[in-house]
């Protein structure tokens, strides 16, 4: 998919952010069919709405108009398989 090597190009620009512990993951959302990308889900890591909000505003979709909406969830990690990574 395109989309996945958008985001590879972006994760490598992005390395020093999961590298510090702040991106989890990240990746398209898909229609249901999976063929064609509707959204973006980013696991952020941060101390509050702003810091987010400052990540996102280097998102390489952000910076040319792409996204519509930005919505900021809080989640909790309850379990991770220490195979996967992400912060503890």
């Amino acid at each position: 998919m395109p989309c996945d090597d958008f985001y590879a190009d972006w994760a490598q620009a992005n390395f020093g952010l999961a590298e510090a512990g702040k991106l989890f993951a990240a990746g398209p959302v898909l229609s249901p069919d999976g063929k064609a990308p509707i959204g973006s889900l980013l696991l952020i890591e941060a101390k509050d709405e702003a810091e987010v909000r400052e990540i996102m505003a280097g998102d390489p979709y952000d910076k040319v108009g792409l996204f519509e909406t930005l919505t900021i969830m809080p989640w909790r990690k309850v379990f991770s398989h220490p195979d996967v990574g992400g912060p503890p």
